[in-house]
């Protein structure tokens, strides 16, 4: 298990207790020393600045010295003067002159690595040769230009960088006339030979000039970020007629060898009491924080819902205190959940079961009405008729065959309940059925067409007194189920249809078409949309409703939207 230590977490604050009380002693010898070590560190530092510039100016001299032993040799060498006096009739030796000349200058660059470039200018033939040179290098004119003094500074250009160089000149002297004939020129890259000889370091800067303020080299390394004061060596560079200066600069930062070796001890030691209070830090987290850490863990757990996160840990006594009282606190809470479930199942059973006894009297009151006036107007045998539809009816009400039931089945109750109302309006009403194959296999909630075909008879078609016609729709589409009964009777304002269930649509539309003058109270008590309309809430939630769409001697059509609940049957179907 991973520790994650916080800024305010107590493994934090005794980590860093434990490392300020380790760390204040060692600071304390550390700033000592370094108070009393920075004296000699600075002359230390300045020696070795002045050895190291003492050095790299013997070395330059001694370069200097051997551009010279290279030019002497090349005058003197046998070849060399042999080409002077030969003619270039004479093809052969002439030929063969030049290419020893030319591997001889190849020679002599390729024994100095330093070497940028030597070449021979034979003035009397007006001609030029030079030793071989890498890809990365240009000769230009500039190098053959007559310049009084032996030593001159000048910058090499390459195809990648600029570098430094010095150029030396000597004249090329026939020996047997002591004559001038030409030049003989040496260039030296000064910028790779302080490279070879290590002479740049880190945190320098070394710059030569000559008398006329000239750069012959200058390349900084110095990092004096720190602000502090930086050490200078200036010294003078003498050779022959040549004379230059040279300025050394470093960083005070440079520091000695022992002075290195006590910051290494110092920041060994400094690991060493992180490391040893890091562990301290962790081993006694492990008895104290890791029981908090655990718990901790059981309570995110218990916050996202799962309340079987108990503690069952052995731990101090403390610990196993606290750890008991959270395991009562999950079984209480475990308690208190599965009371509300329970009363919220007793609450919808009671609210789906009184709907049901509301409605089973209002079927029984009006079925009752219209038996006792078929009674008066037929006799005995067409009762018998009426008594069978009824019983049907009160059948599916009161059955115990379970809440829901096929489409088809509920048409069934339907045609029963038209069947007993022939005998009320004979062929006054027509009912017509447009169902889809598919949905008539779909279950829906017991009595929920008949109620909306006894509120179209009731409040549409009677008040209109003509004949009427309902249509019962139903059809699937995508993932829902619709079933959608329309009536041609009067239908209602538009006012109406934005009438709040709390006090009951059919009582509103009540008020709105009075009773005939016949006396007869044949208006429902009100409960039958409202009825609909709690038990698809109770039964689907409040994603699925009932729409009501109606407008003034148009008509009225109430459509109904539930999620398909198939039956045994629709899923053989389905599956053929």
């Amino acid at each position: 298990m991973k520790f994650p230590i916080s800024f305010r977490s107590f493994r934090f604050s005794l980590l860093l207790y434990l490392l300020v009380m380790g760390s204040i002693p060692l600071f304390i010898a550390a700033l000592i020393f370094y108070y009393q070590s920075t004296a000699y560190i600075g002359q230390e530092h300045k020696l070795s600045l002045e050895q190291m510039h003492e050095q790299t100016i013997e070395l330059l001299q001694q370069k200097l010295h051997e551009m010279e032993l290279i030019s002497k040799n090349i005058n003197m060498d046998f070849a060399v003067q042999q080409s002077l006096v030969s003619s270039k009739n004479q093809t052969n030796a002439y030929q063969k002159l030049q290419f020893y000349i030319n591997e001889l200058l190849g020679r002599l660059v390729q024994q100095n690595r330093d070497m940028y470039v030597i070449c021979i200018a034979f003035d009397y033939q007006g001609s030029t040769m030079c030793s071989k040179t890498g890809s990365n290098q240009i000769i230009d004119e500039r190098l053959f230009k007559n310049l009084n003094p032996l030593f001159s500074p000048l910058l090499l250009s390459d195809n990648t960088q600029e570098s430094y160089g010095i150029r030396y000149e000597d004249p090329l002297i026939e020996t047997s006339t002591n004559m001038r004939r030409g030049r003989i020129i040496v260039i030296l890259n000064l910028s790779t030979f302080m490279g070879h000889a290590n002479m740049v370091r880190d945190k320098t800067h070394l710059v030569i000039q000559d008398t006329a303020g000239q750069t012959v080299y200058n390349k900084e390394t110095l990092d004096n970020s720190n602000g502090t004061e930086p050490l200078v060596s200036d010294k003078t560079i003498s050779y022959v007629n040549l004379i230059w200066n040279s300025h050394l600069t470093g960083n005070r930062a440079y520091l000695s060898g022992s002075f290195l070796f006590f910051r290494n001890v110092i920041i060994s030691s400094l690991f060493f009491i992180v490391v040893i209070s890091l562990l301290s830090s962790l081993l006694f987290s492990r008895y104290l924080m890791k029981p908090l850490l655990h718990l901790r863990g059981l309570m995110k757990r218990a916050e996202l819902g799962d309340l079987k996160a108990y503690w069952v840990w052995e731990s101090k006594q403390e610990m196993n205190e606290l750890g008991n009282s959270y395991n009562q606190m999950l079984n209480r809470i475990e308690d208190l959940i599965k009371q509300v479930k329970q009363e919220e199942a007793l609450k919808k059973d009671a609210e789906i079961e009184a709907l049901q006894y509301q409605l089973n009297p209002h079927f029984l009151y009006n079925t009752l009405n219209t038996i006792k006036w078929v009674a008066k107007i037929h006799k005995t045998p067409q009762i018998s008729e009426v008594v069978t539809a009824l019983v049907l009816l009160l059948q599916s009400s009161l059955g115990k065959r379970g809440d829901f039931i096929s489409l088809q089945e509920e048409v069934q109750l339907v045609e029963a309940y038209m069947a007993i109302q022939f005998f009320r309006y004979g062929d006054e009403i027509e009912v017509l059925f447009e169902l889809d194959d598919f949905a008539r296999l779909c279950l829906v909630p017991r009595m929920i067409l008949q109620p909306l075909v006894e509120n179209a008879i009731i409040h549409g078609i009677k008040p209109s007194k003509g004949k009427g016609a309902i249509t019962i729709k139903a059809w699937i589409d995508r993932d829902l189920f619709f079933c959608e009964v329309t009536d041609n009777g009067i239908g209602m304002p538009e006012h109406l249809l934005n009438f709040d269930e709390a006090v009951g649509f059919e009582k509103k539309a009540a008020r709105a078409f009075p009773a005939q003058p016949n006396g007869m109270k044949e208006r429902m008590s009100g409960i039958g949309l409202r009825h609909i309309r709690e038990k698809i809430r109770l039964y689907y939630g409040a994603d699925y409703k009932m729409h009501i769409f109606s407008k003034e001697k148009q008509g009225t059509t109430v459509r109904i939207s539930l999620p398909i609940h198939r039956s045994e049957e629709f899923r053989i179907e389905e599956m053929r």
